[in-house]
Parts: C-alpha cells; sequence; structure tokens
C-alpha cells in the first residue's frame, strides 16, 4: 500500500479534508460562543410588566 506512487497524494488529501473541516467546526463554535455572549446582554423581556401584549 505504501509503495503506491499516490499514496502521499492521498494521505495529504484526507489531511487537508480533516484540518478545513475541524477549521469550520472551531469556527462555527466560536461564533456560536460569540452569538451566545452577545444574546446574554440583552435583557430577558418574556414576563416585562412595561411591554405592551401583541
Amino acid at each position: 500500500m505504501t509503495q503506491d506512487p499516490h499514496f502521499l497524494y492521498i494521505v495529504a488529501a484526507y489531511a487537508l479534508g480533516f484540518v478545513v473541516i475541524g477549521a469550520m467546526i472551531l469556527s462555527i463554535l466560536i461564533d456560536y460562543a460569540s452569538l451566545k455572549r452577545a444574546l446574554a446582554r440583552f435583557p430577558q423581556r418574556a414576563n416585562d410588566p412595561e411591554r405592551p401584549a401583541q
């Protein structure tokens, strides 16, 4: 198997794929945490008596 002339290309392609997918997952998790922090700054208005009913 390691004597295949394209073995290193295949390994590099899989490695690059794992790196790209891992980076995408990491960026999604970072964005999720950022949005969660931003939403936490807003006051809870579900039971706000001053809020008019819609």
